[in-house]
């Protein structure tokens, strides 16, 4: 248990940090006080475990501060709202196609000014023709009105893009590719084959099936029709065109199975690990999908060291790596969800069965139809248990309930 209350410590540091915005150094000092307690009162088992709690909270919220984005870095933002001008920068992440656009980030380091060009930095999130050439990793030219992301009542989109250290948005770009493979090369190779499977299920499938099952396989759901979108999330269903806990098992299944005809050793458990974060990093990194692959890459090594996993001990410390890598996970709807969802199922799917068992016991039931039953228990347990840990979000996060 000691595991879940070091988590919960550091997603408190984290929160405090975002709601009271002290000095780093304030976070320093404080850094002082579960140190020297430590120190102190090291024997009495009790004060040491609260204390190293303290110690979480406060390296949670260090890390969030030390994660803030410094818009000074970015000198980009300096010509926001101020006409069109002409820059030249990498995109860095796969392109982001909609219905009738594509959104590009680009890590911008020249601009013209005063018919010259010169050196800058800073990170622009860049909207762009719908069939746009550009790709991850190309160098392109693009010229627009660098402009400051709107920060409206119900929701800041700025706030959500200084997450990712973006704080100008150009729109209607025009891009021109300059060069390309300036890249990670190994992300980029993926890409390639995650184009390659998509250009496949096309060709193969007719639409809407080819787009729902690049949803369903590969988390690419950008090429779904809007009303087919907004079926899925009037009936709380987007989670099947989404990467998620099911999803990974079944990977992790697969290929368990399959590196185990070959080899039963820990050579196969690194095939099974390896496969599951390339498939991750595949699927576009969410954050469910991160959170599953953590906690099935600790159950494939509990296995090997024949120990059983503690669902709520791999739930915490999926949520610490995460945090750990991107503090402001905590405010992405994905992880809430995901995080809450996996969180319920932990908690209260057993003690739900186990209750509706006892109530149909009363009944006799013949074999086949006793399994029957079960079945549709389990169904009916798991999305009642879902429902009831999510619909709250829902509706706080998207104003909606199905």
């Amino acid at each position: 248990m000691i595991l879940i209350y070091l988590a919960a410590g550091w997603v408190v540091g984290i929160t405090l940090a975002a709601f009271f915005a002290l000095p780093l150094t304030v976070w320093l000092w404080l850094l002082v006080l579960p140190v020297g307690y430590l120190a102190v009162w090291w024997r009495d088992e009790n004060l040491r475990r609260v204390h190293f709690v303290f110690l979480a909270l406060i390296l949670g919220a260090l890390r969030y501060q030390i994660a803030l984005p410094n818009s000074s870095n970015g000198a980009l933002a300096e010509f926001n709202d101020r006409g069109r001008v002409s820059l030249i920068g990498i995109v860095t992440a796969e392109p982001d196609t909609r219905d009738t656009y594509t959104n590009l980030r680009v890590d911008v380091n020249k601009i013209e000014s005063s018919n010259q060009w010169r050196v800058l930095q800073g990170r622009a999130l860049v909207q762009a023709p719908r069939d746009t050439p550009a790709q991850y990793g190309d160098e392109i030219q693009f010229d627009g009105e660098p402009t400051t992301p709107p920060d409206a009542a119900d929701f800041s989109y700025r706030d959500f893009l200084a997450r990712e250290s973006v704080f100008t948005t150009v729109r209607r770009a025009r891009v021109y590719v300059l060069s390309h493979d300036h890249g990670n090369w190994f992300f980029a190779r993926l890409l390639d084959f995650k184009a390659a499977a998509l250009n496949a299920e096309k060709i193969l499938l007719p639409e809407p099936t080819a787009s729902l099952l690049a949803g369903i396989l590969l988390g690419h759901n950008q090429d779904l029709p809007r009303a087919l979108k907004d079926a899925f999330a009037k009936t709380n269903a987007t989670h099947l065109i989404a990467i998620d806990g099911f999803k990974i098992a079944l990977i992790a299944g697969f290929f368990t199975q399959l590196a185990q005809r070959v080899h039963k050793g820990w050579l196969a458990d690194a095939f099974v690990i390896s496969a599951l974060v390339i498939y991750t990093l595949l699927v576009g990194s969410g954050a469910s999908a991160v959170r599953a692959a953590i906690m099935s890459i600790l159950a494939v090594i509990a296995v090997r060291f024949g120990r059983q996993t503690f669902a709520l001990n791999s739930l915490a410390l999926a949520a610490v790596f995460i945090t750990l890598f991107n503090p402001t996970a905590l405010w992405d709807a994905g992880f809430e969800l995901s995080f809450m969802g996996t969180l319920g199922l932990v908690l209260y799917t057993r003690p739900l069965s186990l209750w509706i068992e006892r109530k149909l016991s009363r009944f006799r039931f013949d074999e086949r139809t006793k399994k029957g039953v079960e079945f549709l228990t389990d169904l009916l347990v798991v999305n009642l248990v879902v429902q009831f840990t999510t619909t709250p979000l829902v509706i706080a996060i998207f104003h909606r309930v199905s």
